[in-house]
């Protein structure tokens, strides 16, 4: 009688215990919050994937919804800088001599499909960690600030194709606007059940040469772009799925009102 006295009062405090934490708190909303640096890649960089010498601090926040086990969809708000500048690049030469130079803001608003690897919206994984792709479309608000001032003279003489580039620059319309398309990767970690940790990478393909404020006087036939690399914290919240946590269905139960299963269907 004692020993089952102890096994109720265990599966008791058992139930208890699931009911705090319980898998299906999870809801099918996050909010999420992002910093890190942004990265210009264009002609004033001195390979496809820029250079951390030009990095600009940048914050981020999100929302995302849960579609199902793997689908969501993401609305996104970024502020951050974009820079370049010839002379921090050693090679080639000809940058060095040239040492065009910009600058400007930036702020970003898009939305994303996202898709999780293994399924794991609205559950925690064993080992804790979701890794997870995205796509989506965007716009980008910059406002340029470029400067030639600092050119060696020797690359502007007359008939040489960068001045003739400089004269088409100087006199091309500036972008404020940009239709981006945002793909990239991240891996979120649930550090606790409501909280998570992320890591992301973010690039933005742009169809624009004039990001840098340069494009004949430099390399007309290639268009700049940038991308985001950011820690963050997720937070989830609003109420569970009502099976497990996840999308998927499975046997439900009955509970009484200390949230104990009393009769499996």
């Amino acid at each position: 009688m004692v020993h089952l006295k102890k096994t109720i009062s265990a599966f008791v405090f058992i139930c208890f215990c699931l009911k705090a934490f319980p898998q299906d708190s999870r809801g099918k909303n996050e909010i999420g919050l992002q910093v890190g640096g942004s990265f210009y890649t264009g002609d004033l960089a001195p390979s496809i994937g820029g250079t951390l010498k030009t990095a600009r601090p940048a914050i981020g926040i999100y929302y995302n919804r849960y579609l199902g086990n793997y689908f969501s969809i993401r609305a996104n708000l970024m502020a951050g800088g974009l820079f370049g500048d010839d002379s921090l690049n050693a090679n080639p030469e000809y940058m060095r001599r040239r040492k065009f130079r910009f600058h400007s803001p930036l702020a970003e608003a898009s939305l994303l499909a996202q898709f999780d690897i293994f399924g794991t919206n609205g559950s925690i994984p064993t080992n804790k960690i979701s890794p997870y792709v995205f796509a989506g479309v965007g716009a980008a608000f910059i406002n340029v600030h470029r400067d030639w001032s600092r050119i060696d003279s020797s690359m502007i003489h007359v008939g040489g194709s960068t001045l003739a580039g400089l004269i088409k620059d100087s006199s091309a319309q500036m972008p404020n606007v940009l239709p981006v398309v945002p793909v990239g990767a991240g891996i979120k970690y649930h550090a606790w059940p409501r909280v998570a940790l992320t890591f992301e990478a973010n690039y933005r393909i742009a169809f624009t040469d004039y990001i840098d404020g340069f494009s004949y006087a430099a390399n007309p036939g290639k268009n700049d772009g940038y991308y985001s690399l950011t820690i963050g914290a997720v937070y989830n919240f609003g109420g569970g799925s009502g099976s497990g946590g996840g999308f998927g269905g499975g046997r439900k139960s009955r509970r009484g009102s200390i949230g104990c299963p009393t009769k499996v269907y």
